[in-house]
């Protein structure tokens, strides 16, 4: 029984390994992105709610750079206030 237990965990320790390197991989370019449009990737569920108003800035790049980079100090600050103030 014990051996299949640590089967077990080696295999699940190695798929995780390969799902975690894969989703790097996939999000890593977002993150090299030099317009701001990263921002409409990297956010968790309830914060990219806020990005329906960097929709209109898709337009043009200067604008996206600016509220991109608004937008995250924003989302920043709302997500640390909980760890501030605890």
């Amino acid at each position: 029984m014990s051996t299949v237990y640590e089967e077990m965990m080696e295999k699940g320790e190695f798929k995780f390994k390969c799902y975690r390197y894969k989703y790097i991989e996939r999000y890593r370019i977002a993150f090299k992105d030099e317009t701001g449009l990263s921002e409409l990737v990297v956010h968790a569920p309830p914060f990219n709610l806020g990005l329906v108003f960097l929709m209109p800035a898709i337009v043009k790049t200067e604008w996206m750079k600016k509220y991109a980079m608004i937008y995250s100090k924003i989302t920043f600050w709302i997500e640390n206030i909980f760890f501030i103030a605890s």
